[in-house]
């Protein structure tokens, strides 16, 4: 399984981004793992994201298909509404799964993300699709809170997470999105959950443009997806480290200019 949330981000305009974040760990048996693998994925021309948990290998190989008919401008038109991309993201699971033989069936769940109209226009909208053995496919519509906050936690390390959260909404950085990303950071790297580990992955969408992709600095190392960055032009991407501070990818240090985000735990808090 997983650890998977998603959250809205506010400002003093109002609504302002949606983010989703994942741990990287793919589990056979809770003995058995690997850290490296990708859960989020990202549009490279729309605001769309989607995050996954449950059975590993369906959704990583059908969203990665339906990133890319969305990425060449075949799965959407630009008339949809919200609801009908559900719809169509449900339709295109649905045949896959179809397809796949009853013994290879396995639950699972994605989390789906998107905006509507750009600027102060912008209207973001988080959908929850699953499908399981005995109920089939669900899909919810999800409410975004007006503050800053989390919208929704899923997978195995959810009660992990869900504990580290309200220790973060006790301090003084309550209803913010960096209380929410750290939350879910400190409680991946509690390790209370054997199913979920590695290198936290982020993934976002802003007032305008395409969807965002985030290196993280997790460890004193750089990860995208949960993959290590070991060389490259670093800041060709926007880079966050484990407070949600805005870092430089050659230093690793705070991006000059950037505003510290200090753990409120940080002197026992």
């Amino acid at each position: 399984m997983t650890s998977l949330i998603s959250w809205i981000g506010v400002d003093s305009r109002g609504k302002s981004s949606v983010y989703l974040a994942s741990d990287s760990r793919i589990s056979w048996d809770k003995s058995t793992s690997w850290d490296y693998g990708r859960k989020l994925f990202t549009s490279k021309v729309r605001p769309e994201v989607f995050g996954y948990c449950g059975d590993v290998l369906f959704p990583t190989l059908v969203l990665s298909q339906v990133i890319e008919q969305i990425d060449q401008f075949i799965l959407f038109n630009q008339g949809e509404q919200f609801e009908e991309r559900v719809e169509i993201i449900q339709a295109a699971l649905s045949v896959s799964l179809e397809a796949t033989p009853n013994s290879q069936r396995r639950s699972f769940q994605v989390i789906y993300a998107s905006r509507d109209l750009d600027g102060m226009k912008s209207e973001f909208q988080v959908a929850h699709i699953g499908w399981n053995k005995d109920n089939g496919w669900h899909s919810d519509y999800l409410r975004l809170p007006n503050q800053s906050d989390l919208i929704k936690g899923i997978g195995t390390g959810a009660e992990s997470n869900s504990d580290w959260y309200s220790r973060w909404q006790r301090s003084d950085v309550t209803r913010t999105s960096r209380s929410v990303f750290s939350a879910f950071c400190e409680a991946l790297r509690s390790g209370e959950d054997p199913l979920t580990g590695g290198a936290p992955q982020l993934v976002g969408i802003y007032r305008a443009g395409r969807a965002r992709s985030f290196g993280v600095i997790s460890n004193g190392k750089r990860y995208q997806y949960g993959h290590p960055v070991l060389e490259g032009d670093f800041n060709n991407i926007e880079w966050r480290n484990e407070l949600f501070e805005r870092c430089d990818g050659d230093t690793m240090q705070l991006l000059a200019g950037a505003q510290p985000q200090p753990s409120p735990f940080a002197t026992g808090g």
